[in-house]
């Protein structure tokens, strides 16, 4: 007798399912629950809405005529009432609408569940029209800002993407000069 023999170890490697009449209903189940289980979560991933990013400040870091460091720091504000996990953010700077500065943030961030995150992400300048905005901003009182860029998301049943934001305002520019120490802080 050569085929599948039910009761033997020479059939295929399920046979077991078949001798065990519970194991089997267990499984066909098992497949409606977790589909009822796949609802649900995509239910309430739909609702998830997204992090409110806004600018916390803004300050120079170092005054270098090659390569000037600003920082700049994103509130970032989680309105779900679970954990978000970001993987960093890119930031684009712009003052007095001229191009100024990029910058990477590779740091890992979570943002608690119903609460606000602040993430400082460092832009480095390699420009002579970026040079030319940051000496110019002695002579003005407000420096128009816009800051663009993106939220890494990691979580939330797989990668979620970038979130993209665009922020725009004026800070004082003594307080931006001031560097860090003074936090270039930003009227609300």
């Amino acid at each position: 007798m050569s085929g599948l023999a039910f009761g033997t170890h020479h059939g295929t490697r399920h046979s077991w399912l078949f001798r065990k009449p519970a194991a089997l209903l267990f499984y066909i189940a098992l497949v409606p629950l977790l589909s009822g289980c796949a609802d649900l979560a995509m239910d309430y991933l739909g609702k998830l809405k997204e992090p409110k990013v806004s600018l916390a400040g803004l300050a120079l870091k170092d005054l270098n005529p090659l390569e000037p460091t600003l920082l700049v720091r994103l509130r970032i504000e989680n309105p779900n009432d679970l954990n978000v996990k970001l993987d960093g953010a890119d930031v684009a700077l712009a003052l007095n609408g001229q191009p100024v500065a990029t910058g990477i943030s590779l740091s890992p961030l979570t943002l608690a569940k119903l609460g606000a995150t602040d993430m400082d992400v460092e832009v480095k300048a390699n420009t002579l029209n970026a040079l030319r905005q940051i000496m110019l901003l002695e002579a003005n009182q407000a420096v128009k800002y816009d800051v663009a860029g993106h939220l890494n998301v990691l979580e939330w049943l797989g990668s979620l993407g970038r979130i993209p934001f665009n922020l725009q305002g004026s800070v004082d520019s003594g307080a931006l000069l001031r560097g860090v120490e003074g936090w270039g802080k930003l009227p609300r």
